[in-house]
């Protein structure tokens, strides 16, 4: 696999870095960092791939085979970070709180 052009950053996503994100091992976020440009290319097929690894790693990016090696893995992590839907629970609440439907003074017991 080629080295990228420029280091990776995914501002959006991760503003504090890959590193410092929690989601990544120090390995995964060094190569997402080095090679992130070249993957992220060869995913969106911006980019033809030159090796067979290349080849492979697209394949893996169209679904047509399952993951190998540290760079598809690492890759599929990344995507799957980011299109994760979490929810942010916070312990101070919004500033309007909404009152329950159901009166409990009024239950008889």
């Amino acid at each position: 696999m080629r080295n990228g052009l420029f280091e990776f950053f995914d501002d959006v996503n991760f503003p504090m870095g890959f590193r410092r994100s929690g989601s990544f091992s120090i390995p995964e976020s060094e190569l997402l960092s080095s090679y992130g440009d070249i993957l992220s290319k060869l995913a969106n097929q911006s980019l033809a791939p030159e090796s067979p690894d290349e080849v492979d790693f697209v394949e893996v990016c169209l679904g047509n085979k399952p993951a190998q090696t540290k760079f598809e893995k690492t890759w599929l992590k990344y995507k799957h970070e980011i299109s994760r839907k979490d929810k942010f629970y916070s312990a101070f609440g919004k500033k309007e709180t909404v009152k329950p439907s159901t009166d409990f003074s009024v239950i008889e017991l």
